[in-house]
């Protein structure tokens, strides 16, 4: 069981990929604000943090930065909403980000992808 701590400032959001992940054996925690998210690192020290992007007034790529800073391992995956470029990705790839997904996303695909980014921390530990 992996612990996730998933940050979106849309509760509807929260509620499905708490639900989803939930289903699937993690523990699960979640916030609507980035600066409760950087808080809450240490407290719960997860194995992955999803987050999304664009929120304010902290926003994904600081808490991408906070949780790296608080263990550089850290799973971390980028999502947004907004239309992006290929060079947004780039970048929160540069800044750590192990992988970026746009809303609206299949959960099965997301599934898979949180799988994927597990198990590669995973093996870091080893």
């Amino acid at each position: 069981m992996s612990k996730i701590l998933i940050v979106d400032d849309e509760a509807g959001i929260l509620d499905v990929l708490q639900c989803w992940f939930s289903e699937q054996g993690h523990q699960i925690t979640t916030t609507t604000k980035g600066d409760e998210a950087i808080r809450l690192l240490p407290q719960i020290d997860p194995d992955l943090v999803i987050t999304d992007i664009r929120m304010s007034p902290v926003d994904g790529v600081q808490v991408l930065l906070a949780a790296k800073k608080y263990n550089p391992i850290m799973a971390v995956i980028m999502m947004t909403g907004h239309l992006t470029t290929t060079s947004d990705a780039a970048e929160a790839k540069k800044l750590g980000a192990d992988d970026y997904i746009c809303k609206p996303f299949q959960l099965e695909d997301f599934g898979r992808r949180v799988e994927i980014a597990l198990k590669l921390r995973e093996q870091l530990r080893t």
